[in-house]
């Protein structure tokens, strides 16, 4: 699974201070892909478990998976 999110996007919700764990995603050249393992919890199996749920359907869908995209986020930066 994996989270992409523009600079832009980034830069504004996080201001002046974006995490020291985002620095290598920082890059705006097309060319670059970072891929970071992280271990598996019980919380990162849930938002796994969540984002390809049957019940990922509606008109709300784009915002359930934004919001489950940040939850995943939040676990890159934590880790």
């Amino acid at each position: 699974m994996g989270v992409t999110i523009e600079l832009d996007a980034l830069y504004r919700r996080f201001g002046d201070t974006v995490p020291d764990q985002l620095g290598p995603f920082l890059s705006d050249a097309t060319d670059v892909v970072e891929i970071r393992p992280l271990p598996i919890t019980n919380k990162i199996r849930r938002i796994v478990s969540a984002t390809f749920s049957q019940q990922m359907t509606g008109v709300g869908r784009k915002l359930k998976l934004e919001g489950l995209s940040t939850l995943f986020l939040t676990e890159v930066i934590d880790a």
